[in-house]
C-alpha cells in the first residue's frame, strides 16, 4: 500500500528488465532467477519475507524492502542469516547494522551536502528551498538548510506545497517575491 508499494513496483519491474524476465523460454540451468515476496509495508511482514527467502528459496541475495522501518527489520534478520540484503531505505541506519547490510539510497544529509557543494562551486550565496510537505520532504529540507548554513551559504527562504500539488503558480510567485540567486 501507499508509497512502498509503488516504489516496490518499479523496483520489481527494473529487477525484471535487467534479468530478461518473463523469459521467453526455457531457463537455462544455470539462469538467475527472481523471487519476490511483499512485505505488506511492515516490519513484521518484511522479517517473514526474509525467513521465506533464505530458508524456502534459499536465496544468495536480498534486494528490497523499500522503507525505513520493514528495511531495517529486514536487514537486522538477513544479517543474523548471513545473507546479503540491499535496502531501498532513504534512513542511514540500514548500513550500520552489519557487513551484509547496504542501502541504495543515499542520506538526506549527502544529498544535501551535494547540491550545496554544487551551489557554492557556482558562487551562490543565497538560496530558497522549495520542498514537499512529507517526512522525506521535510527531512530534506532540514538537512539542506543545516548544510547550507555550515558552509556559509544563506536560505532566504523556505516555502513547501502539499503532496499532489499540480499547480504550482502560488508557490512560485512567493518565491519569486524573495531574495535568492
Amino acid at each position: 500500500e501507499g508509497r512502498g508499494a509503488e516504489v516496490g513496483r518499479f523496483v520489481m519491474r527494473g529487477l525484471m528488465l535487467a534479468s530478461g524476465a518473463p523469459s521467453t523460454g526455457p531457463a537455462s540451468p544455470g539462469a538467475l532467477r527472481l523471487v519476490f515476496r511483499n512485505d505488506s509495508g511492515n516490519p513484521a511482514g518484511a522479517i517473514q519475507a526474509v525467513n521465506d527467502l533464505v530458508t524456502l528459496h534459499r536465496v544468495i541475495a536480498i534486494i528490497g524492502p523499500v522503507g525505513s522501518r520493514s528495511s531495517r527489520a529486514a536487514a537486522a534478520r538477513a544479517q543474523e542469516l548471513g545473507v546479503p540484503l540491499v535496502a531501498f531505505a532513504p534512513s542511514g541506519a540500514v548500513e550500520s547494522i552489519g557487513p551484509m547490510t547496504f542501502r541504495y539510497y543515499t542520506t538526506p544529509r549527502a544529498e544535501a551536502r551535494a547540491l550545496v557543494a554544487s551551489a557554492r562551486a557556482r558562487g551562490v550565496r543565497r538560496v530558497a528551498v522549495l520542498s514537499p510537505e512529507s517526512p522525506f520532504g521535510g527531512a530534506m529540507a532540514t538537512a539542506f538548510q543545516g548544510e547550507a548554513e555550515a558552509a556559509g551559504i544563506e536560505v532566504s527562504t523556505l516555502e513547501s506545497y502539499a503532496v499532489g500539488t499540480t499547480a504550482f503558480g502560488a508557490v512560485i510567485a512567493e518565491l519569486a517575491e524573495a531574495q535568492w540567486e
